[in-house]
Parts: C-alpha cells; structure tokens; sequence
C-alpha cells in the first residue's frame, strides 16, 4: 500500500490535520495512518491508545463526523488507523463510455460534410441517439453492418485522422467493439436505422435492474 489521493501517512498526530479528514470525506473517503513514515516504514505513533479515544470524539464534537479508528500493529510498532467514508457519489453509467465512444467516432468519420447539416446527439431517459447525415455505401443493409464487413468510410482522410490517433484500432472493427463493449456492460446492443436523409444510431439504456430497456422490448 503506498500513499495516493485517498491514502495518507503521518508520524504524529496534529489537529491541523483535521483538514484532511473533511479532505476524505468530502471526497471518496480514504485512510489516514498515524505512526508511519513517509517512506511507508512504521514508526509508531505517540500514545497511540490515548489517541484511540480522542480522535473519534475530536471527529464527532468538531466536524460532525464518525470515522472507524482502529489500532494496528506493525514491525513492533502501535499505529492509529483512520478510514473514513466519503460522500462524493461515484457516478455508474447506463451504457459503456468505450460503446459511445465509438459512435461518435463512427458518425465524425461517415457525415457528408458537404451538407452543412450538423451531426445530432440526443439525450433521453432511456436512449442516447446519435444521427449524421452520412449514407450507408450503395447495396449495403443495416445486416451487414453487424456482420464482419470491409470499412468504407464516407470521409477517408477524417477515418484515417482517427486511426493515426489511436482511436480507431482497426478498419471496420468499430461496431464490433460497440457490440463487445455493450454485452460486458450488460447493456442492450446498440441499433441502426439506415434513412433517406441519414444514418440513426440508439444506445437503450440499461435500466436499474440492469434488464432490457423499454426501447430494446419493441
């Protein structure tokens, strides 16, 4: 274990350390060790069991807060453990950020940019829709966008800008990876709809059972 943002070592204890505790919690909670060394060695803390009993009341009187304080032994050596539980919301998704990714990808590279029409991303309760204007190549189907195909992309020099970058890995795998990435998340496949004036792409949503979204039932 080595210190990180929400890891942190002291040798002693001092009540300007208060602060890093309303640090922890206001965040994504985090441990405070007393008694060890920046370099992870532990020292010991001074009156490590004094401390056991005045830290929790210091947390609870001064910031409102309770932390677990546990005493720990190391090397011979008494040390005071803080964990503290944060409050920060770690945000979870409906779909996979890598599947949306792509699709943004996908419509960047196929819009007819001659058109002027920009591309469209909507945001709904149960979908994300992403629309250009770009044209599926002549005699294709929807159908063999989701079977193993050769990329055609509508704008090469743009197709072959996201390559050079690193985000497109490889010709013609894009929507596999939405596929892959959208069955390890849990989330409904992605779906297209070839128009006459564009290309629809809808991610459902995977709802908080972690089932089928209305949209993906139709």
């Amino acid at each position: 274990m080595a210190e990180s943002q929400t890891i942190e070592w002291k040798e002693s204890w001092r009540d300007e350390y208060l602060k890093w505790v309303c640090g922890f919690v206001n965040a994504q909670g985090g441990v405070l060790e007393i008694g060890r060394h920046d370099d992870s060695k532990a020292i010991g803390a001074t009156d490590a069991r004094k401390l056991m009993e005045d830290l929790p009341n210091k947390m609870r009187d001064l910031l409102g807060i309770i932390a677990d304080v546990d005493l720990i032994e190391e090397d011979g050596h008494e040390l005071v453990r803080i964990t503290f539980p944060g409050v920060q919301r770690e945000g979870t998704y409906p779909l996979p950020e890598e599947a949306l990714r792509e699709g943004i990808v996908n419509a960047i590279a196929h819009k007819d940019y001659s058109s002027g029409n920009p591309i469209q991303i909507s945001v709904y309760d149960d979908k994300i829709q992403i629309w250009n204007n770009g044209q599926l190549p002549e005699d294709w189907t929807v159908d063999r966008l989701f079977a193993k195909h050769p990329s055609v992309p509508y704008n090469p020099d743009v197709a072959s800008s996201f390559f050079y970058a690193g985000d497109i890995e490889a010709w013609g795998s894009g929507i596999k990876r939405m596929l892959t990435s959208c069955e390890k998340h849990g989330s409904p496949p992605p779906q297209f709809a070839a128009e006459t004036i564009g290309l629809m792409l809808t991610f459902p949503f995977r709802d908080q059972a972690g089932t089928m979204s209305a949209l993906s039932r139709h």
